[in-house]
């Protein structure tokens, strides 16, 4: 067996490149619920999310890329929180914690329509103290 057989590349897997720098600034953090990726099982919770949709004319660039959870991309969707002004995450820091804020506030519309919240406490508050099976 050669000895480069079962390492791991360094080398970020084919058409990840242009996505590194939104993961660098911000390695494992939801920017809309704040989730922590705490193990590598958490960390590939995570995706690269176009802040400005690209339904709503947002460009595939690093300009326009956020760190999110799953469940945070998939609640918002194609919603654009810029309401079509912009093509891409402005760079001005009030500006973007702006648009960031709409889309959380989007976010937390859509799970409260749904009953998500109650739903999760009332999961909670009925498996409070019980073991899970392995």
């Amino acid at each position: 067996m050669s000895p480069s057989k079962g390492k791991e590349s360094r080398k970020p897997p084919e058409g990840w490149d242009k996505y590194v720098s939104t993961f660098l600034e911000n390695p494992d953090t939801c920017v809309y619920c704040g989730f922590q990726a705490t193990s590598y099982e958490a960390w590939c919770q995570l995706v690269v999310d176009h802040l400005i949709p690209q339904s709503a004319g947002g460009e595939d660039n690093a300009a326009n890329y956020v760190v999110s959870c799953y469940r945070c991309n998939q609640w918002k969707g194609d919603f654009d929180p810029g309401e079509r002004g912009y093509t891409h995450l402005p760079p001005g820091k009030e500006q973007r914690k702006a648009l960031i804020e709409n889309a959380k506030a989007r976010i937390r519309k859509a799970e409260g329509d749904q009953g998500r919240r109650q739903f999760y406490q009332f999961i909670m508050q009925e498996t409070k103290g019980r073991k899970t099976q392995p």
